[in-house]
């Protein structure tokens, strides 16, 4: 990462996580593959491959970028996606090369597949969310790496909502959680096409539980929770926010 003093031209698109300082800020973006640049606002602000065009000088303000060296500014961050930075009198401009996502909308990469995924913080239940994913050509998005739970996570933290993901109860495994078949992950079907071993659900402890409620019965639907595992919940509870995903072009 290179640090410089300058202002990002994103059309005021970023993505805030929650790190507790400006060194954290840089390593996190550093470690994401599909971080390109992270800004020192009063939280960490990150770009993700394509979300930022250029950088121009603003003295206080910090921004940092991942580059190989000052003087060789041609990134590789995968086999298919890279991006190079030109600079004239402190201001740099970045072009790309490879597929890109939606401004605001993160990159991950899942076996060769461009995964693009945003979190929204509207208050909705699971149907009225798969409607919003699908009018932007999406899908309520699952959570195929640890990486990509992070992320989701330390968006949310900030933004005081907890998430809806992909994932349904199985209809043979109703009240049968925890029986062979129905055991974690297993008593849940998907509909995220790009979902393999759906590693980042990490559950928390006694979690699913199919836990019933007298206004929206036993809970079957996923939510990502404040603490950064994942919960079953009811699926007409209308009071979380959801994740959208759909492939980078």
């Amino acid at each position: 990462m290179i640090e410089v003093w300058g202002e990002p031209n994103t059309n005021g698109v970023g993505i805030e996580v929650n790190v507790t300082n400006w060194t954290d800020c840089m390593i996190y973006c550093y470690e994401l593959e599909q971080c390109v640049a992270v800004l020192d606002t009063e939280y960490c602000t990150t770009f993700m491959f394509g979300n930022i065009q250029n950088i121009t000088f603003k003295y206080g303000q910090k921004i940092a970028f991942k580059t190989v060296s000052r003087t060789l500014m041609n990134v590789s961050l995968s086999d298919d996606l890279s991006f190079e930075v030109s600079s004239t009198d402190n201001n740099y401009v970045f072009k790309y090369y490879g597929k890109s996502c939606d401004e605001g909308w993160a990159m991950f990469n899942r076996y060769g597949n461009y995964w693009c995924m945003h979190a929204f913080d509207d208050s909705v239940d699971w149907l009225t969310a798969q409607k919003y994913c699908q009018s932007m050509n999406a899908t309520i998005s699952g959570l195929e790496s640890n990486s990509e739970r992070i992320f989701v996570w330390k968006t949310i933290v900030l933004n005081s909502t907890q998430i809806m993901v992909d994932g349904r109860m199985r209809e043979e495994c109703v009240l049968r959680i925890g029986t062979p078949g129905c055991v974690g992950i297993d008593a849940f079907v998907f509909t995220d096409p790009y979902l393999k071993t759906e590693s980042g659900y990490l559950w928390g402890e006694g979690q699913p539980d199919e836990a019933y409620d007298s206004d929206y019965g036993y809970q079957s639907c996923i939510v990502l929770r404040y603490s950064g595992v994942v919960d079953d919940s009811w699926c007409d509870n209308p009071n979380f926010g959801y994740l959208c995903g759909k492939l980078a072009e």
